[in-house]
């Protein structure tokens, strides 16, 4: 039977317990939302990375002519760096035919330690039911990711993931781990207000404490993005 895994922090990943598995990675606020909106936008890739300088050091190797710097630290854009990481700030007149390189606190670091070699999907509510579709059309088991605050637990991206373990329970015959369970539970219990659930998270009502609201209301919009965001050999292009 097939088996469907969702780990609610990134330190829930055991070394070695991902093997064999088909990975998606969670970072609703905001980076799976503004790489969605990025590639919506035209972006022709993304490469994620961990750390500042090695972001820098990566977009000027490249050329800047067609390279943008995007991230941000404590929600707010790096400075120097052309685009944080709102995704009203990916539009095509930014965004279209350039490579970007992005730097995030939660996101982008957990794909950073999957590695170069690493493989996953990368998934939101507003690209929900696209990623679904894909997950119900591939046979191997999956591990949803959630890449959480600062290693810790967050609300958001436990309901995504359980948004993702309920569409794929619905259409086949799965096994689930105790952390689909949970984030099952909690989707269901939350999904008719996606964007109060938003507003209510501790990330949530810092990002608006920013200036950030518009970001929550756009985070929350199911399928808003019919995007495939996958990340391999280090970059992220639009998947099939």
């Amino acid at each position: 039977m097939r088996r469907i895994r969702l780990f609610l922090s990134p330190g829930d990943v055991a070394d070695g317990i991902l093997q064999g598995h088909l990975l998606v990675a969670i970072d609703v606020l905001r980076a799976s939302t503004t790489i969605c909106q990025a590639l919506v936008s035209g972006a022709r890739d993304i490469l994620p990375v961990a750390e500042i300088e090695e972001a820098k050091r990566l977009a000027e190797s490249l050329g800047r002519e067609k390279t943008l710097l995007c991230g941000e630290r404590e929600g707010r854009i790096i400075p120097g760096f052309d685009l944080g990481n709102s995704p009203l700030e990916y539009t095509p007149e930014k965004v279209k035919d350039k490579t970007l390189v992005m730097c995030t606190t939660n996101g982008t670091a957990l794909l950073a330690r999957l590695g170069s070699g690493g493989e996953a999907l990368i998934a939101g509510f507003v690209n929900a039911g696209t990623a679904t579709r894909y997950l119900l059309r591939n046979k191997n088991d999956v591990a949803i990711l959630c890449a959480g605050l600062l290693g810790q637990f967050s609300l958001e991206d436990a309901v995504c993931g359980g948004m993702l373990v309920a569409g794929l329970e619905r259409r086949r015959k799965v096994s689930l781990s105790d952390g689909a369970v949970a984030g099952k539970l909690l989707y269901k219990r939350l999904a008719k207000n996606l964007p109060g659930m938003l507003q209510s998270t501790h990330h949530g009502a810092y990002l608006a404490g920013l200036g950030f609201g518009q970001d929550l209301e756009f985070a929350s919009r199911t399928d808003a993005c019919e995007v495939l965001p996958v990340f391999r050999e280090g970059r992220i292009t639009k998947g099939e």
